[in-house]
């Protein structure tokens, strides 16, 4: 096995297990979002924190490695930058929920009304829907990409 199929399979590996952890997190919102109409003000700023924690730590850097690194390979592969150009657009939705739900977060400090509890269950609902959505897509489509670079490597 060469070095080329060795880090193609070690990428392959790493883009699962980072999905893995992904899917860990939207577990953790859609039991918020199923919790949210039970929840006091504390409870929920102890959620919405959790999960900051988690996008910050797991979803944005996967994403900035995914825009720096993986799609870049696979657009050279596929020779167009449209390959990938969907996934980063989602990418920069996820990103885009995720400041909405930081500034979720700013307004539960200050105050606490059911408009401001209707607005992060509705944040964290759209930032679930992009999420799941963009994993299964790479699930179903990069994973594959991936695969079929490794195959193709050990076989030349």
């Amino acid at each position: 096995m060469s070095n080329v199929s060795t880090a193609d399979l070690v990428e392959g590996r790493f883009v699962e297990q980072e999905h893995q952890r992904l899917r860990v997190g939207l577990a953790m919102l859609e039991e918020a979002i199923g919790d949210a109409h039970r929840m006091g003000r504390p409870e929920l700023a102890e959620r919405l924190h959790r999960l900051m924690e988690w996008i910050d730590r797991d979803v944005l850097p996967h994403a900035a490695w995914e825009d720096a690194w993986l799609y870049p390979d696979l657009d050279r592969d596929a020779g167009t930058p449209w390959a990938t150009r969907v996934l980063r657009f989602e990418h920069s939705q996820i990103s885009a929920s995720a400041e909405r739900l930081q500034a979720d977060a700013e307004l539960l400090r200050g105050h606490w009304t059911s408009e401001i509890a209707y607005r992060i269950v509705a944040d964290l609902a759209r930032l679930q829907a992009l999420l799941a959505a963009h994993v299964v897509q790479e699930e179903r489509f990069v994973l594959p990409l991936l695969e079929q670079q490794r195959r193709l490597v050990r076989t030349s």
